[in-house]
């Protein structure tokens, strides 16, 4: 890494024919800018958008911007649209002109060239050492622990037990969610001191690494999907195991069965749940998602941390209720911003808001400062009023008595 001092004098002598030469205050910025933080290229693009007086990008070596050709082109389109020149100094280019705009992208070819060669050198020796059944540096599983002697995890005397609970229970209910709920509601917390769900359930379930089983190379890095099976690296008795094969195997096949089941209420899309993760509960302050119902009613929403046995003691709410509610909502907002010429009070505002019978129970509005501003002075576009001219078809007329609950 080059020092400040170093880069300050290549700043000056690129810069010393441009606006920034009579601008110490400015230099000084970039100065620091680099020496503390080491932007990255949004938080410089966002600089040049905001700050239209800056006309250089200065970096000391191109690779440390980018060895992604198709990245860096991108990025330099964006640098066009503000005049901004790009400049190296190792490498010793400068766009301003065609030959130095020419060899920047001889230059990223042979950068990108070296990027995914050194990525191949790096697969081919985890690839090696997972072969060897040497440990390659993923996240150690539940129920193990790091040692340092063997450079390999260990079981974990502590966590074992949660592991052990984990498929016995599963072996006994045949439900991830019973699992979840018996953790959760004993205070067991995940590895990283968190709650346990019914993915983080699956995961340990999957894992063969619990019965002394060493796979790698199962999934795409960043996608998640599974590789050809011929691409698997699997070594049977590698290390201890926590549980037993035959247990690992009556789970796997257990959850295989529940996979296939299509009946399942949780694999069910014949129903639309609008306000699924948009509500939050007032008691503990999660997500109030959609409970899957038979036949035709409406959707029921819950608490997550009432479903997830957090302590939550919230009730469920339909959709008639909350559609009720936002609809009569939405249309009062709409009958306030028509008055917005008129002198209102903050008190008037919350009451005209909380007319209706649907708003009975309620006991004011939290933040009605806030929807004051946003309703009678804000500048956006949020409330279009009608003009003259427009088309009936354009008119939205939203009467609040068809949405009062009879």
């Amino acid at each position: 890494m080059v020092g400040a001092p170093i880069f300050k004098e290549f700043i000056i002598s690129v810069t010393k024919h441009s606006p920034w030469a009579s601008k110490p205050d400015s230099l000084a910025s970039a100065i620091f800018r680099y020496n503390s933080s080491l932007l990255g290229f949004d938080s410089a693009l966002n600089i040049f958008a905001a700050c239209c007086e800056f006309s250089h990008l200065l970096v000391w070596k191109i690779d440390r911007i980018s060895r992604n050709l198709l990245d860096f082109c991108s990025m330099y389109d964006e640098l066009k649209k503000y005049n901004c020149i790009f400049v190296s100094k190792n490498e010793q280019f400068d766009t301003s002109t065609a030959m130095g705009e020419a060899m920047l992208k001889i230059i990223l070819v042979f950068a990108e060239l070296e990027r995914k060669l050194t990525g191949e050198r790096v697969t081919s020796v985890m690839l090696d050492r997972a072969s060897k059944g040497l440990w390659t540096g993923a996240p150690i599983p539940p129920g193990y622990k790091w040692d340092e002697t063997i450079k390999f995890p260990i079981i974990d005397d502590e966590e074992k037990n949660t592991v052990d609970i984990i498929f016995k229970t599963y072996s006994k209910t045949e439900s991830s969610s019973a699992v979840t709920k018996l953790l959760n509601t004993n205070g067991i917390k995940t590895k990283r001191d968190g709650r346990w769900t019914t993915k983080t359930i699956c995961d340990v379930i999957r894992n063969p690494f619990y019965k002394g089983t060493y796979r790698y190379n199962y999934r795409i890095p960043g996608h998640g999907k599974v590789k050809n099976q011929d691409e698997w690296i699997i070594i049977p008795n590698n290390h201890a195991g926590i549980i037993s094969e035959e247990l690992w195997e009556e789970c796997n096949k257990i959850m295989d069965i529940n996979a296939n089941k299509n009946s399942a209420r949780f694999r069910r899309t014949s129903k639309i749940h609008i306000f699924a993760g948009l509500l939050e509960c007032g008691e503990c302050n999660n997500r109030s998602d959609k409970t899957s119902l038979d036949g035709f009613t409406p959707g029921l929403y819950t608490c997550s941390g009432r479903y997830n046995h957090l302590g939550c003691s919230q009730k469920t709410i339909s959709d008639t209720i909350i559609g009720n509610f936002t609809l009569n909502f939405i249309s009062n907002i709409i009958k306030s911003y028509k008055e917005k010429g008129s002198s209102i009070s903050l008190d008037d505002l919350e009451r005209k808001l909380l007319s209706g019978t649907c708003f009975k129970d309620i006991v004011g509005i939290s933040e009605i400062e806030d929807l004051y501003n946003s309703i009678f002075y804000s500048q956006s576009n949020t409330f279009k009023p009608y003009k003259e001219g427009k088309t009936e078809s354009n008119i939205i007329d939203i009467d609040s008595n068809k949405f009062e609950a009879e």
